[in-house]
């Protein structure tokens, strides 16, 4: 026999159930409606919001035509720079040397600019002078060349003109240098070359006890 009143409790229990999940139903709806009437599908399929231009991307599940065109689209968008003026008080001291600053950059950007513009004829003359003796040089140290720097490569050194003619020369062969300046000690002081190249320590040794007039050690 059932219990009425164990009957009316659960009764109550399943109404009460269903009204809240009828009204969880009716909340999640409003939430569904409010956070999709925030955003705006356009027709290439670009999720976007309608407070913000920024796409709302996926880089996980973003394809190969999709990384191509956003990755074209940040090279051919233009940077933007921001004219920023000095954080200092206006004619302050740290005013005054912030100012001074910035009119010694730009003034070593201009004439940086103004150096590479004249030296561009003899830039470009250096670079062809170089193809023709099968060198590879790049455009800096081309400039670097025409300042008046020297560069080794494969036994040679080259410089450069100032009308951007590529001037080169043999290495000195110092294995024949060596040579004679041990002939030059051979001969001078009676050095023998070859004893003092494999045996340096008994070699320097045996000068030394001549030279204090004692008998070298065996």
């Amino acid at each position: 026999m059932i219990n009425m009143k164990t009957f009316y409790t659960a009764q109550k229990c399943t109404e009460c159930l269903s009204s809240s999940s009828v009204n969880n139903s009716t909340e999640d709806e409003k939430i569904t409606d409010f956070s999709m009437s925030e955003m705006a599908v356009p027709a290439d399929g670009e999720l976007t919001t309608e407070d913000s231009d920024d796409e709302i991307v996926d880089f996980e599940d973003m394809d190969q035509p999709t990384r191509r065109k956003l990755m074209r689209r940040l090279r051919e968008t233009p940077f933007k720079r921001r004219q920023s003026g000095s954080p200092y008080e206006p004619g302050s001291e740290l005013d005054v040397a912030w100012r001074s600053a910035v009119e010694k950059t730009e003034a070593r950007s201009e004439a940086e600019k103004a150096r590479r513009a004249a030296l561009a004829p003899a830039v470009a003359s250096l670079l062809a002078d170089a193809v023709l003796c099968s060198v590879e040089i790049s455009e800096i140290q081309a400039v670097s060349l025409l300042m008046g720097s020297r560069l080794e490569i494969g036994g040679k050194v080259y410089r450069a003109s100032a009308g951007g003619q590529l001037i080169t020369r043999q290495l000195p062969d110092e294995s024949r240098m060596v040579n004679k300046l041990w002939e030059r000690l051979r001969e001078n002081h009676g050095i023998d070359a070859t004893r003092l190249r494999f045996d340096p320590v008994g070699e320097y040794q045996k000068m030394l006890a001549g030279a204090e007039g004692r008998p070298p050690k065996e």
